[in-house]
């Protein structure tokens, strides 16, 4: 997705500080922390909602948050 902030990130125009990557997942700390070692972790792929996603990739994000 063309203005996708997540997307630019994924694709790496865009820095981050990665603290977890795999074929599927990417997890890296926000610009905005709320908290120590605030972590954002989402889909390589793009999906508008999070509900829109296969329910195989949404248990496997809070599998690995876990």
């Amino acid at each position: 997705m063309e203005d996708c902030i997540f997307c630019k990130i994924v694709s790496e125009e865009l820095p981050s500080t990665k603290v977890f990557e795999n074929e599927r997942l990417l997890g890296f700390l926000t610009i905005e922390p709320k908290g120590p070692q605030h972590t954002l972790l989402i889909p390589k792929a793009h999906y508008r909602w999070f509900y829109d996603m296969p329910e195989e990739l949404s248990d496997e994000i809070f599998k690995t948050a876990k």
